[in-house]
């Protein structure tokens, strides 16, 4: 029902693809079993969607589930393994709830997918985002670079991400032209999802531009914007860093 669900979810219809996940899910765990891989599988996808959406405490449990089933059966490896990992760390970096232990926890998943797929752009991303939340500067910008040396202008959030910390680091010419490119890449392609609403919410609270309409995006952008006096986005999020 995967291959079924995610032509409708494309076409906007996400209320309509998240029932049909949720109960091919409930039939794969009665008739297969919980730690079946079809079961598994259902569980990542559903998951993956909550996450797009913005429900990432709805996408926690069932990554949490995929990751320990997947590494205690196919090993910490194992590709099912690896992308639920993934998913939880982006889950994580992107939820309302970014404690430094969950931040720390993020971080350790994001080295894990790297350190087995170094090349992969999203475990690149999602890596960059971990260092960029625990004040990692110069190892975000080193990540995010990696990833779009691959990526060759395809995912706009890398740019954001970019702009994000270049401006941590008090490079806001950088910073300003990588911001312009990822919303005119943003611009150029389907409707944004919730997790580069959040990266380009944030670039744009940052360097004193109008934000995309994001939940969670701050009601009063800064008044100043200098390197020296960048406001804090984890509060203006209403989010812990």
């Amino acid at each position: 029902m995967d291959d079924l669900s995610n032509p409708i979810w494309a076409q906007g219809r996400t209320s309509e693809a998240e029932s049909l996940l949720k109960e091919a899910l409930e039939i794969d765990k009665w008739v297969l079993g919980y730690e079946n891989a079809v079961t598994l599988d259902t569980m990542l996808t559903l998951g993956e969607y909550y996450v797009t959406d913005g429900r990432c405490a709805l996408a926690e449990p069932l990554q949490r589930k995929v990751l320990e089933v997947q590494t205690r059966l196919q090993g910490p490896n194992d590709p099912n393994a690896l992308q639920a990992a993934a998913d939880l760390a982006t889950a994580i970096l992107i939820g309302p709830n970014r404690s430094k232990s969950r931040v720390n926890e993020a971080l350790e998943l994001a080295r894990r997918d790297t350190n087995a797929d170094p090349y992969r752009i999203g475990f690149l991303e999602i890596l960059g985002l971990a260092l960029y939340r625990v004040g990692n500067w110069n190892e975000a910008i080193n990540a995010v670079s990696n990833a779009m040396e691959s990526d060759k202008g395809q995912w706009p959030d890398l740019y954001f991400l970019l702009a994000m910390a270049q401006l941590r680091q008090g490079d806001r010419a950088h910073a300003l032209q990588n911001y312009s490119k990822g919303v005119h890449g943003i611009k150029d392609s389907p409707t944004p999802d919730f997790p580069q609403k959040v990266l380009w919410g944030e670039a744009a609270f940052l360097l004193g531009k109008t934000p995309p309409p994001c939940p969670i995006c701050p009601v009063d952008l800064p008044k100043s914007t200098s390197p020296q006096s960048t406001p804090d986005s984890s509060k203006a999020f209403g989010l812990h860093q």
